[in-house]
């Protein structure tokens, strides 16, 4: 379950979030990807889902939050010159800490700050972050139909401020106790930031179906007991030797496994979901 201190930062921030007059966002739909425990596959689901939309036509910006293990511009073999704390601390223009991946995909790295500079930084990675990012980037955003935002392990400040921005919050868990009890307790915070919002949930690296539709019953019986609402259950992800390959490479299965490999047919399925949910019109439905 959350600690306590997770869940009072949650409420404080709902109220503050409720009380603060913000200037609306730009009309760009924001996805917000979290996990509450580490290595459930966050990052790949994220990384593949941003291909997936632009594939089908969106104009699509991935922004890697994780403040202490950026790695987005890792697994897509990306250089950059430039991060997100540079255009929180004006440092640069965001668009020069921009960059371009396959299929037009815009992608803002994250920071990687050394441990001398996280103190420094913890001014700028507060809960307001992410709010203050994409109010940044407004003139840019208006050219993109959907930011995907990467949120890092746990449930901090910034993945905190990233859900209260968030059109819709994918919960990305696994099957083990740990991973099913800590997504519970990211849906916990994003119901807290956004009741108007629910969270939708995606069972990862599961071995069958049947796996992931009892983590999923798991995970939406007690959110409905405790919270009073089922998270949409979204879709699962096989654990196919391909992800691991794909991870390894550095080249997202999205682009290199043909449309009818299982793993590619699952992720369209949970991307056209995703769209409906947030009401993107795509232009086309199948990748090149």
């Amino acid at each position: 379950m959350m600690h306590a201190s997770a869940e009072h930062q949650a409420k404080t921030l709902a109220e503050l979030s409720r009380k603060r007059a913000m200037q609306p966002l730009p009309t760009a739909k924001i996805l917000t990807v979290c996990s509450g425990k580490g290595g459930v596959g966050k990052t790949v689901v994220a990384v593949n889902l941003a291909l997936r939309f632009a594939a089908t036509g969106l104009r699509t910006l991935l922004i890697d939050l994780d403040p202490g293990l950026a790695n987005v511009d890792v697994h897509m073999r990306l250089t950059s010159r430039y991060d997100v704390d540079d255009i929180l601390e004006e440092a640069c223009q965001p668009e020069e800490a921009l960059l371009v991946a396959d299929r037009g995909l815009h992608v803002l790295p994250g920071g990687r700050a050394s441990e001398a500079e996280r103190v420094r930084l913890l001014s700028i990675r507060e809960a307001s972050g992410p709010r203050r990012l994409l109010e940044a980037m407004s003139r840019f955003l208006r050219t993109i139909d959907v930011v995907v935002l990467d949120t890092g392990a746990g449930l901090g400040p910034w993945v905190q401020g990233a859900i209260a921005v968030a059109d819709r919050t994918l919960v990305v868990t696994q099957s083990d106790p740990a991973a099913v009890t800590d997504a519970y307790g990211a849906i916990k915070v994003a119901h807290a930031l956004r009741p108007d919002r629910e969270a939708a949930l995606l069972v990862n690296r599961v071995a069958n179906k049947d796996e992931a539709i009892l983590t999923a019953t798991r995970l939406r019986k007690v959110a409905s007991q405790f919270l009073g609402f089922r998270p949409e259950f979204f879709g699962w992800m096989h654990d196919h030797a391909a992800v691991v390959t794909s991870v390894r490479d550095q080249l997202p299965f999205a682009l290199r496994l043909d449309d009818q490999h299982p793993t590619q047919r699952e992720l369209a399925a949970i991307s056209a979901r995703l769209a409906d949910a947030l009401e993107l019109r795509t232009k086309k439905r199948s990748a090149p």
